[in-house]
């Protein structure tokens, strides 16, 4: 058996869980435990069901109980993979991704260990119908312009010593390149600091979207997903709006280093996106 242990935000969920399904496409015995959520109230709780209607195995305690401290052990013992190492983060890692006994732990977020099930993850997180009137005539202009998403992570990207939040400078080549590559753009601006996006993103035809927050922060996601190209910021959650983009002519930019801390985007980024320089607050 195999477990997977669910932790973070909407974003890390979704790597977490496409590693546990291709545990199972490989006929391994996988669950989720989500227990971390019993007592962990950041962000919104767990939302894959929520939104999803995932409905899928979890351990026991009981079960958490033997495979964890056995899974220690065989990696103290044979360095057998268990939790996601610091110098591992980004990087794909192919003893994790062929795993067949253990608990594992971290945020794995990399296309390369869900490539394969690619089709099968798609269907999994089939957003359900928008339902309120603001959001269903944002998601029809997004259909009938040439819709841009731009996504600005700031929020807890700006604490500690290695703030990770992109500067205005990585947007404003995004947006040089893409005005260079389409025909009248028309971006549509999501961030947990609008505020800041308002007064620095200076854009023709842009609008911003302030109302999705608490419960209905993945509308956002959804939104994305659904606009015809993405500029990212570096975040699981616009990575997975540009990922589920199905428009299969898209432009997604990103940056081209995905921390400050590490050099480039190690495995984060998909080979057919465009990185541009990155500079951070």
């Amino acid at each position: 058996m195999v477990i997977v242990q669910m932790e973070g935000g909407l974003g890390n969920q979704m790597f977490q869980y496409a590693l546990y399904l291709n545990c199972k496409a490989r006929g391994v015995n996988a669950k989720l435990d989500v227990s971390k959520y019993d007592s962990e109230f950041s962000h919104n709780g767990y939302e894959l069901e929520k939104i999803f209607s995932i409905n899928e195995k979890y351990c026991s305690a009981g079960e958490k109980l033997i495979i964890k401290p056995l899974s220690k052990l065989l990696h103290l013992l044979v360095n057998h993979s268990y939790k996601e190492k610091k110098e591992w983060q980004w990087k794909y890692q192919q003893d994790v991704a062929s795993i067949k006994f253990g608990f594992i732990k971290g945020y794995w977020q990399s296309e390369k260990y869900f490539i394969t099930i690619a089709e099968t993850l798609r269907d999994k997180f089939k957003f359900p119908p928008m339902q309120d009137i603001v959001n269903k005539k944002l998601l029809d202009k997004i259909n009938q312009v040439n819709s841009v998403s731009l996504h600005i992570r700031r929020g807890d990207y700006l604490l500690g010593q290695n703030a990770a939040s992109l500067g205005i400078g990585y947007y404003e080549r995004s947006i040089v390149f893409i005005n260079e590559k389409l025909n009248q753009p028309h971006y549509f601006i999501f961030s947990d600091d609008i505020e800041w996006a308002k007064q620095n993103i200076q854009v023709t035809n842009g609008e911003f979207i302030d109302w999705n927050t608490g419960s209905k922060s993945f509308v956002d996601m959804q939104l994305m997903s659904e606009c015809k190209h993405n500029i990212i910021a570096n975040s699981s959650f616009s990575w997975w709006g540009a990922w589920l983009n199905s428009n299969s002519t898209k432009i997604v930019i990103s940056p081209a280093q995905w921390m400050p801390h590490m050099e480039g985007t190690a495995d984060a980024i998909p080979e057919n996106w465009i990185q541009l320089p990155a500079n951070f607050q």
